[in-house]
């Protein structure tokens, strides 16, 4: 936890805490709080990155599909019955994003 901590204080101070590259070590950040059981403080976190992605670029761009994925994982670890709509809403905006960014027969769409 030290050295993630570390380098996400290393990002924002070397790139600045509304950048594209913080947001990414958020998002690692938000993986680990999920794995340790923090679900409030990973969804902080991944919420963090959403709103620096659709500050950066817009809230569509193909950046947030992760992201937002990522939210709805964290939901779904944290109380699968009481966050079910609100998990199958987050899977559906990434993959409306992934289908406007690539279209509907792209492997990455499969994915989703």
């Amino acid at each position: 936890e030290a050295n993630i901590v570390r380098a996400t204080n290393l990002s924002e101070k070397v790139y600045g805490r509304e950048s594209l590259i913080f947001a990414e070590s958020q998002e690692i950040m938000a993986r680990l709080h999920t794995n340790l059981g923090d679900f409030d403080k990973a969804k902080r976190e991944i919420s963090e990155c959403i709103k620096i992605v659709s500050k950066n670029l817009n809230q569509e761009h193909i950046r947030n599909a992760p992201f937002i994925t990522d939210l709805a994982i964290i939901e779904l670890a944290e109380n699968p019955q009481k966050n079910a709509g609100k998990v199958e809403k987050d899977f559906n905006q990434a993959k409306q994003i992934i289908e406007k960014t690539f279209g509907n027969k792209h492997p990455q769409y499969a994915e989703s």
